[in-house]
C-alpha cells in the first residue's frame, strides 16, 4: 500500500515537473 502511493505520488510530481516543462518552452517560443 505504502509503495503504492508513494509511487503514485512520484508519477504526479514527474508529470506536473513535464507540464511545467512543458509551458515554460512554449512560453519561450512565444
Amino acid at each position: 500500500m505504502c509503495k503504492t502511493v508513494s509511487g503514485t505520488l512520484a508519477s504526479y510530481i514527474d508529470l506536473c515537473k513535464t507540464l511545467s516543462g512543458t509551458v515554460a518552452s512554449i512560453c519561450d517560443n512565444m
